[in-house]
């Protein structure tokens, strides 16, 4: 099983934890999450994506979905978990949906960026094999759409184009994720999404992308969602009819106000003016026209239709580049070029955000390392002077926060161990690791 940075996938070995969640278990499985990390890297842009709090790290969970309903289908995929387990959570559960035949692992930046901001983070494994369009695009039912995702959402037989049974549906896989969730993690709140053993929309952002954001929408008009977003989508658009599919203009549980997407005017899989029609039933442009994110500076104002005019090589490149890791534009440092959007969608205020999380030039050590009473942050002036700095045991423990004092962090009372100190200064963050010996 390889890592990669910010990640820590359940081995066979940590299994056995989860599985038997002690406290004694939970410390040691979070003991061994943070000396993976060690060894991937603390500094990695990537793996500082999403540290809006900075906490040491954003916890991954892959769970089969049959592991947690054997009646479900069997698939090769995974459903994605992702939660900071540091930082204060919001009580709110993303719960984000890939696109047709996508693997819920290639969506991953968008995700942590919700759990940095301390999300509950859900990234779904459904029936995802027919595509909304292919199905529907030329049909001369009226309800094609409607009637394709509801039998996806509830696994009843409603939809000549797809055959669901119940236990695929979307309700039922994701109560049953919550379930196993709550009952295999019992101390990281995951039981507040559920009300009588069933999903609790009130307390969810929904968000996806192509036919999985075209899901988010459809679930918000039938549900009382906190938000929804659409990345490349709704793509309902009947060519029969020549006009979107009549489900995007019914009244809607979830007003418009709490509905958003993001598109792509050079969109190779569905014309925008077609995405655009959709939008303009469901009541998106009221509060405002559509906003292209590609200038130097934007203000989102109050839109609630965002594009973007860039392009990506590859098929359906610039349909996922809005979102998908494998087509997302990156900056000089590695970073998602629409960290600024995604924030605005998820209504991430700035405020949370102390500047990008990126590495300081390795331009500062901690003297001395190992050490026993003390350690000092040694170092350019410039630096040493404004930076500051908090230290966590492995066990997510903060010991000491604020600034870098000329005596030195006293450390005398701390027991021995490893210990990770994150140095912050003019918005760039460091992650060091400093060794508390024996006296």
């Amino acid at each position: 099983m390889g890592y990669r940075s910010g990640e820590a996938f359940i081995s066979s070995k940590i299994i056995i934890f989860v599985l038997n969640p002690s406290p004694y278990n939970i410390m040691i499985m979070r003991f061994f999450y943070l000396f993976l990390l060690f060894l991937v890297g603390f500094s990695s842009p990537k793996a500082l994506l999403a540290q809006l709090c900075e906490s040491p790290g954003i916890m991954t969970y892959r769970v089969k979905a049959r592991q947690t309903d054997r009646a479900i289908s069997f698939s090769s995929f995974y459903h994605y978990v992702y939660l900071d387990t540091v930082c204060p959570p919001k009580g709110t559960l993303l719960l984000y949906f890939v696109g047709s035949y996508d693997n819920p692992a290639k969506t991953t930046y968008f995700p942590k960026l919700a759990a940095g901001a301390g999300y509950h983070v859900i990234v779904l494994e459904y029936p995802n094999r027919v595509a909304a369009k292919s199905a529907c695009a030329k049909s001369a039912r009226t309800r094609c759409y409607h009637d394709f995702r509801l039998e996806i959402l509830e696994g009843k037989d409603y939809s000549q184009e797809v055959d669901i049974k119940p236990a695929d549906g979307i309700e039922n896989r994701l109560s049953k994720l919550l379930l196993h969730l709550q009952k295999t993690f019992p101390n990281q709140g995951w039981e507040q999404f559920l009300t009588n053993q069933q999903s609790d929309w009130t307390k969810m952002v929904l968000a996806g992308h192509s036919q999985g954001g075209g899901h988010a929408i459809f679930i918000s008009t039938l549900k009382p969602v906190l938000r929804a977003i659409g990345f490349a989508a709704p793509n309902d658009y009947s060519e029969y009819f020549n006009q979107p599919a009549p489900w995007t203009g019914m009244p809607s549980v979830t007003p418009p106000t709490a509905q958003y997407v993001f598109l792509n005017l050079q969109d190779d899989v569905v014309p925008f003016e077609q995405q655009y029609a959709s939008c303009k039933n469901l009541g998106l442009t009221t509060a405002g026209d559509s906003i292209s994110v590609d200038r130097d500076t934007v203000n989102f104002t109050s839109s609630h239709i965002l594009y973007t005019q860039r392009t990506k090589a590859g098929l359906g490149g610039n349909h996922s580049l809005m979102i998908r890791d494998a087509n997302t534009p990156l900056d000089a440092d590695d970073l998602p070029i629409f960290l600024p959007e995604w924030k605005y969608l998820l209504g991430i205020k700035d405020s949370l955000v102390n500047g990008s999380y990126r590495p300081i030039q390795s331009l500062i050590q901690l003297h001395p390392n190992p050490g026993s009473f003390y350690f000092k942050v040694m170092g350019p002036a410039p630096l040493t002077r404004s930076a500051h700095i908090d230290v966590w045991d492995l066990r997510g423990h903060l010991m000491y926060s604020g600034d870098a004092p000329t005596s030195g962090v006293k450390t005398g009372i701390w027991p021995s161990g490893v210990y990770i100190v994150s140095i912050r200064q003019g918005g760039r963050t460091s992650f060091v690791k400093w060794i508390k010996s024996s006296h």
